[in-house]
């Protein structure tokens, strides 16, 4: 079946709309113009249907830059005084602005942030059980060095 130019510009903004990622475009001139539902709730926490104020985006500059090439980058942004992580995919369009694909990696980061931090731990005592192992090798090997002179004195003082 063939989809006529109508029926494509109704269908593609509903696929968009009811992705579970974060879709926003940006137009030349770096305007927010369009946010799909995901976006409008995880962004400024509105229904679907409501509408947004764009110039209150809460994006950093970082996120909403235009790019020449395409881009995939984890961005810090903060929304109502909480810190979260966006795994952005930026496009250019042929108009000059940019659409971006965003996915909240918070949760996924956080927990990254934690198996960094036991690791580092694990790591700090392996560091500790190693150098006592050492100086325990070194005192040994200082102690059969020192066995070993001993024995050499006592052969010589017997011949």
């Amino acid at each position: 079946m063939l989809i006529n130019d109508i029926q494509k510009q109704i269908f593609l903004p509903q696929v968009i709309d009811n992705l579970d990622v974060m879709v926003w475009i940006k137009d030349e001139d770096n305007n927010l113009i369009y946010l799909n539902s995901s976006a409008k709730h995880n962004l400024f926490g509105c229904a679907d249907q409501e509408e947004v104020d764009m110039s209150k985006c809460p994006l950093s500059c970082k996120v909403s830059k235009i790019t020449d090439e395409r881009e995939d980058i984890i961005e810090e942004v903060e929304i109502n005084g909480e810190i979260i992580y966006l795994n952005c995919k930026k496009m250019p369009l042929y108009d000059g602005g940019m659409m971006v694909i965003a996915e909240d990696v918070t949760q996924k980061s956080i927990k990254n942030k934690v198996a960094v931090n036991v690791l580092n731990k694990r790591i700090d005592v392996w560091k500790e059980k190693r150098e006592v192992r050492v100086n325990q090798s070194a005192r040994a090997i200082d102690e059969l060095i020192r066995s070993v002179k001993q024995i050499k004195r006592e052969r010589n003082i017997n011949e």
